[in-house]
């Protein structure tokens, strides 16, 4: 693999995944996010860098019995752990596939996925030309991207915020990269979320 074209973080934060998983359970309101994101069942969603894929189950919860996620990431560690979650999840074996591979080059099929949901990462690509390529590439025909990213103001956890990207300049970096955004709204005090169009 092109370390080139792996997610940043992969190389400038050490995780302790199986503890990020955990402390999400506390941090975020999880239904209150999927009611928001409007996601259907039947959708066919792709999620890069879904590390321990605390965002994997409720998406595949979502969109079962039809519906598919593909989890991806490039990081093993992150990957067992939520193959771990999965099988305590019986009736989602055939909703989530788990791809090991990264964000630029996510070995999904052309125009196959319906929407893109970003959970903490897209402050992380370093190469986001190359990362809406692949996005125009597997999403489909009018297909959504989700991005749901940290606030840039000092939380006191959560990546440096000087590497955070607030949600007006995440905006306009999409715009320039010919997405439209659709809808943009705050998410608590840490967080805000960017609904984008194809």
């Amino acid at each position: 693999m092109n370390s080139m074209h792996r997610e940043n973080h992969e190389h400038h934060h050490h995780f302790n995944y199986a503890e990020m998983y955990e402390r999400s359970k506390s941090m975020y309101n999880v239904p209150e996010i999927m009611e928001k994101i409007n996601i259907r069942e039947g959708s066919h969603i792709a999620e890069p860098g879904c590390g321990p894929g605390f965002f994997t189950i409720p998406l595949a919860e979502r969109v079962f019995p039809s519906g598919k996620v593909y989890a991806i990431d490039s990081n093993y560690e992150a990957l067992s752990i939520l193959k771990k979650h999965i099988r305590d999840r019986h009736e989602l074996h055939g909703t989530i596939e788990v791809h090991h591979a990264n964000m630029i080059h996510t070995s999904l099929g052309d125009h196959s996925v319906d929407c893109i949901f970003l959970a903490n990462v897209f402050h992380d690509i370093e190469d986001k030309a190359a990362f809406a390529v692949e996005a125009k590439r597997i999403l489909k025909k009018g297909g959504r991207i989700i991005d749901f990213d940290w606030s840039k103001s000092e939380t006191g956890f959560g990546p440096p915020n000087e590497i955070r990207i607030d949600m007006d300049r995440a905006q306009e970096i999409f715009r320039n990269l010919d997405f439209s955004v659709e809808r943009a709204f705050e998410l608590g005090l840490d967080h805000y979320c960017i609904i984008l169009r194809d």
